[in-house]
């Protein structure tokens, strides 16, 4: 009925969305119904036709826009023109540059019913995000449903097991039929197939173009050509086709070599991966790089990209002879890079007969430098072991603190102001926010992020987090501001800048005075509980094998395209050179981090942004990395004299005799995907079924996450385990062993680790623990800092809240007016009116946050949750009523001045509810009291201070009197 009404998919899906959270049935969706919605073209319709608002529509700035319906239509068109425009690489198309597709996505939650005890779907709001996988480009995003696995699950084995027996059924949302495709980062990945429910397929809609999901596994990952994998390993590489990811490069299939690794001397059989030199790394010509550098538009090609082709993954890097930059692009892959077999003879005329997608480089992100680097509390703890005394961490981490604290606290001068701008914007990280949010799906692909995990999962959708990304004020709910209010917001470093640049001081206005006392505290606390610690002779930077072959075992070679040391002491601040320290996360064992000696050669002059290790010696470098290969790993380098200085080179840690043996189910337990395909064909008539069960096997209870949190409890009271990734070894511990682990370590973490400090002690035998003391020294350090700030509170007598006279004046002056006689009378009946109703908003505000919510503060956690959500939904109809002319006002707003006498009245009577619901409107008052200047919301966000222009500002900050803590 929806599809003869030629009803657009994304308002079916908004339909579907509101039957699974129950605010309509399909027996409402009459035709009379269908009939109005077929001639709208934004999914916001449905909730005007269904006659009932959708929890969450007009809360995602994205889904207030029709944008998702016009790229779903981009996809549509680009699938039924059968050239593939959905992969990229095709030029313009439909009026986006450079398009491809693949990025709206469709979200979806599984829920328990408590009384019945099932599983069922629960459909979120789709959404363009930018995002996009190969999955998603060669299918459609309307063909792939992203299902988020309950948390509560994760951790308990019959409920993955009900979870698997839920997942292996089929789904039907508008007739369509989704099935299981794979498992990734704790998401159900469902794929749309050739089959229909009480639908007829139509060929004018692309339904003869889908794929079975056998189809689909054969173009992706054939079963025949893989069957000696085991279950486990072959499930895992769906990674390959859902990382985030960029189509940057299609490659001529004659351009395309294979080539042998690199290996160190072995006897036996199979090469160890320890003693693969080259385990992950190919390369690729200057050519091929300087097309990625033009994609990404940086202005010079990457020395080296992390991406996805043909079924391989990995790196490639620069090839050490051919660099010419008129040739065509051509790559080398090597066996270890391979994960999926697609054709029997890696040769041209073999890679011809494949589908263009195996062809394109998908660029996961290029190489880059991070300078400088910061330690984590692993890499702390090893440290210490290795010979670093405490002093020296601790110094570093009172010399970062006092450091940004002094930026955030210089408040008097001429350019004290814009000083105090450039600070809150380094030390909150928003420049880089709103960069982030302009290049969505795409950030890792221009190298703007980076995965920074303690425990460095294989989770390549997880974008570097910024370490003071909080919620401003009473936002409990983070996201974009809302486009039908005037709210702050919500990130407090964002809220505190645009009140900067409007002309506040914290000097004179007591709000923007607590909010960066709020941000200090929120910088502090990084820095001391989540040992945020800068280094800042450090950096970070992919790992990759020796291109020439000339280092020797124990040296490396690093050189950056920025300064690694201050260029006013060092004749060559970009190269390292002399002992450094090496390692990557997670350093859970003394011989992760390695010291080793950095040379500067000519012949890798051209090398930028990567650690150059050698392949010599009796084992590959990046695997005492904490088991490091060279497929995307990023490792920090040390260069800190002191630090490296009294470092001691530690003893390698082995593997036990029988450690697989010993603690591990035997991997004959693991079913191989020859056994599965055997299985399908003994029972032709159950082999779909079979087939999407066992694409769930990577749906398993998660025990890497217990025995991260039993390595740091057994580290903490016994001193300095391998690392578990069951998901992609194939490894799965014995029962008896996870029960006797959780007997000795599961106990509760101790504070300086995160947890409550309720668990055994340390022993007293080896003194006391390294992040113990930090802790403590830290939050010495800020009761300090904290103490010394308030009591600039008080000499400034800042305490008073006294309202900004600036602020108040447009009210004033019209109540002014009102009383000399110089309004007539409707307006002065106009003014009364604003005034009643701008106090009715502060009541309501008063309200929203009373004994009601207080009282929710002493509830469960899931009752705290609620309420909020509840008090969010409040504060955000409060704001929108905010935005509406009062009735009876309508004179005051033809004469265009409605605004700016609203936010000032309701400034006059309660500031802190104004600066909630009309918080641009108080900073273009404060602005243009002190001359402003006009600009677009696109231009504001996209601007910030120069760092020459900080240089000369803080050099010249004439007749400053410092006000530092």
């Amino acid at each position: 009925m929806l599809d003869d009404a030629n009803i657009p998919w994304a308002i079916q899906y908004e339909l579907a969305r509101g039957v699974s959270n129950n605010h309509w049935t399909w027996a409402e969706v009459t035709r009379d119904k269908i009939g109005v919605l077929a001639k709208g073209t934004n999914p916001r319709c449905v909730q005007n036709v269904m006659g009932k608002h959708i929890i969450g529509l007009n809360r995602d700035i994205w889904y207030a826009t029709d944008s998702n319906r016009e790229e779903l239509s981009r996809e549509q068109k680009a699938l039924l023109e059968g050239k593939g425009h959905g992969l990229g690489l095709l030029g313009d198309w439909e009026g986006e540059k450079n398009w491809y597709g693949g990025r709206v996505q469709q979200l979806a939650r599984i829920e328990k019913d408590a009384q019945q005890h099932k599983y069922y779907l629960q459909l979120g709001a789709m959404q363009k995000v930018g995002r996009s996988h190969r999955l998603a480009r060669f299918l459609g995003s309307h063909r792939v449903l992203h299902v988020k696995i309950p948390k509560e699950a994760l951790y308990e084995q019959k409920e993955m097991d009900a979870l698997k027996d839920f997942l292996s059924h089929k789904f039907v949302l508008c007739g369509r039929v989704f099935v299981s495709f794979a498992v990734k980062d704790q998401k159900i990945y469902l794929v749309e197939t050739d089959e229909d429910f009480e639908r007829t397929a139509d060929r004018k809609k692309g339904d003869h173009l889908r794929y079975s999901l056998e189809k689909l596994i054969e173009w992706y990952n054939p079963l025949d050509l893989n069957d000696k994998q085991n279950l486990s390993k072959y499930a895992a590489r769906s990674d390959l086709a859902l990382s985030t990811s960029s189509p940057v490069l299609e490659f001529d299939p004659r351009n395309i070599y294979m080539i042998n690794d690199i290996e160190a001397p072995h006897t036996g059989g199979k090469v160890p991966p320890e003693k693969i030199f080259t385990d992950g790394c190919g390369f690729m010509n200057g050519a091929a790089l300087m097309r990625v550098g033009k994609w990404i538009g940086s202005g010079s090609p990457p020395t080296a990209v992390q991406g996805r082709i043909l079924g391989s993954k990995g790196v490639w890097l620069l090839h050490p002879d051919d660099r010419a930059p008129t040739a065509e692009p051509r790559i080398w892959i090597r066996p270890s890079q391979r994960k999926i077999r697609l054709v029997r003879e890696y040769n041209a005329e073999s890679l011809a007969t494949l589908h263009r997608a195996h062809l394109i480089f998908d660029l996961v992100m290029p190489s880059r430098s991070t300078v400088p680097a910061r330690l984590s509390r692993l890499t702390i703890v090893n440290l210490a072991h290795n010979g670093v005394p405490t002093k020296i961490l601790t110094a570093l981490m009172e010399g970062g603190l006092k450091a940004e604290v002094e930026g955030l606290t210089q408040w008097q001068g001429a350019s004290a102001m814009p000083l105090l701008w450039h600070a809150v914007n380094k030390a909150s990280g928003t420049s880089f926010q709103r960069l982030r949010r302009t290049a969505a799906g795409i950030q890792r692909a221009l190298g703007l992020t980076r995965r920074h995990n303690e425990d460095e999962s294989d989770g390549e959708d997880d974008a570097a987090p910024l370490p003071f990304e909080v919620d401003n004020g009473d936002a409990v709910i983070d996201e974009p501001t809302k486009p039908d209010t005037d709210a702050p917001p919500p990130a407090i470093g964002e809220g505190i800048l645009e009140r900067i640049q409007a002309g506040f001081s914290p000097l004179t206005d007591i709000h923007l005075y607590n909010e960066l006392k709020t941000l200090l505290k929120i910088v502090m606390e990084s820095y001391i509980k989540d040992y945020h610690i800068i280094v800042p002779e450090s950096a970070e930077a992919f790992i990759v094998p020796d291109p020439y072959g000339l280092l020797e075992e124990d040296e490396i070679h690093f050189k950056s395209s920025q300064d690694l040391k201050d260029a006013c002491e060092h004749l060559n601040p970009k190269s390292v050179v002399g002992d450094v320290l090496i390692y990557r996360n997670p350093a859970r064992v003394p011989s992760d981090v390695q010291k080793v000696r950095a040379v500067c050669r000519p012949e890798y002059a051209d090398y930028l942004d990567v650690i150059i290790l050698p392949t010599k010696g009796r084992r590959s470098l990046a695997s005492l990395l904490a088991g490091g290969d060279y497929d995307g790993d990023v490792a920090t380098c040390i260069f800190d004299p002191q630090i490296v200085g009294d470092f001691r080179q530690p003893v390698f840690t082995a593997e036990p005799p029988n450690f697989l043996e010993k603690y591990f189910e035997s991997q004959d337990k693991i079913p191989t995907v020859a056994s599965v395909v055997r299985m399908m064909s003994d029972r032709p008539a159950d082999a779909s079924r079979i087939l999407r069960r066992h694409l769930l096997i990577g749906l398993t209870e998660s025990k890497t996450g217990k025995y991260s949190w039993y390595n740091e409890n057994a580290m903490y009271r016994y001193g300095f385990t391998t690392v578990l990734d069951s998901r992609k070894s194939g490894l799965a511990v014995k029962p008896e062993v996870v029960k006797a682990d959780n007997g000795r370590f599961g106990f509760a973490k101790p504070e300086c680790l995160g947890g409550t400090g309720n668990g055994p002690r340390r022993d007293h035998a080896l003194g006391p623990f390294v992040l113990d003391k930090l802790l403590r020294a830290g939050s010495s350090i800020q009761r300090e800092l904290l103490a010394k700030y308030d009591s600039i509170g008080t000499n400034l007598k800042l305490m008073e809240d006294k309202p900004d006279p600036d602020i108040e004046r447009p009210w004033t002056e019209i109540c002014n007016a009102r009383q000399a006689g110089l309004l007539s009378e409707a307006l002065c009946t106009e003014v009364g009116r604003l005034e009643t109703a701008m106090r009715e908003i502060s009541r309501t505000w008063g309200a929203i946050w009373g004994p009601s919510y207080r009282g929710s503060q002493y509830a469960t956690k899931a009752q705290k949750s609620e309420a909020k959500k509840k008090v969010q939904v409040q504060v955000d109809g409060l704001a929108r009523h905010y935005m509406e002319t009062p009735v009876g006002c309508e004179a005051l707003a033809m004469l265009g001045n409605l605004d700016k006498l609203k936010a000032s009245c309701l400034y006059s009577i309660k500031p802190k509810v104004a600066f909630k619901v009309c918080f641009q409107a108080v900073c273009k008052i404060k602005a243009e009291s002190r001359g402003s200047k006009a600009f677009t919301r696109e231009f504001a966000d996209a601007m910030s201070i120069p760092a020459a222009e900080v240089r000369v500002r803080s050099q010249f900050n004439a007749a400053r009197e410092d006000v530092t803590v």
